[in-house]
């Protein structure tokens, strides 16, 4: 029972982003049904051999997007069986042959969850997959742009505007060249903070509950 909670956690993720993401349906749905649309196949080349333009949505590659779906919702009300995951993996890679944008900014994270289904213990597979997700978004932060971004998404921040304008840029600015503003010493440290953060704490999701 506890191994169907798993699985059914893990399904419900990735068809939650699949039809809505954080932006709704008009964003993770209605783009992809609509023929003529743009899209991203991930081979092109082998794309192009049963429609003309690989880059434009048609109605085979609509198809297999809906079949996607189709098997998403029907592992939602039925048992998910090592058979229904075959199918549910097959699709998911048949949908990202032609549309790469599946593996996107939002649902990226869900899609990869889709790897817990290789491991007979589906909690091992999320823990080995999230400590792998979590590690690996550190990693990619552990770059000089990142004090930028820190400094950029504060700024556009509800607490910014909260703030006095002078406040938060002298907290998160370096005034000393005026001619070019740079991330000040704070936000430097809360870009490594949270590299740090995001490679350390998932190691205690390999750790046995209790």
């Amino acid at each position: 029972l506890q191994e169907q909670y798993i699985r059914n956690f893990v399904v419900y993720n990735v068809l939650f982003v699949t039809v809505w993401s954080l932006q709704g349906p008009e964003v993770a749905f209605l783009p992809r049904v609509t023929p003529g649309a743009l899209t991203s196949p991930l081979l092109p080349g082998l794309v192009g051999l049963v429609q003309k333009t690989p880059g434009k949505r048609s109605v085979l590659s609509i198809a297999t997007y809906l079949a996607y779906v189709a098997a998403l919702t029907w592992a939602m009300v039925f048992p998910i069986t090592d058979q229904l995951v075959q199918v549910l993996c097959g699709m998911c890679a048949l949908a990202l042959v032609f549309d790469v944008g599946l593996m996107g900014f939002t649902s990226c994270d869900s899609v990869v969850m889709m790897f817990c289904f290789l491991f007979r213990d589906p909690i091992w597979g999320c823990q080995v997959v999230l400590l792998m997700m979590w590690v690996g978004n550190g990693l990619g932060k552990a770059t000089p742009a990142w004090k930028w971004v820190i400094s950029g998404i504060f700024k556009h921040s509800l607490l910014a505007s909260c703030l006095p304008h002078r406040m938060w840029k002298w907290c998160f600015l370096d005034f000393s060249n005026s001619d070019k503003p740079t991330p000040s010493l704070f936000s430097r440290f809360l870009a490594w903070q949270g590299v740090g953060l995001e490679i350390i704490f998932p190691i205690f999701c390999m750790f046995p509950s209790g």
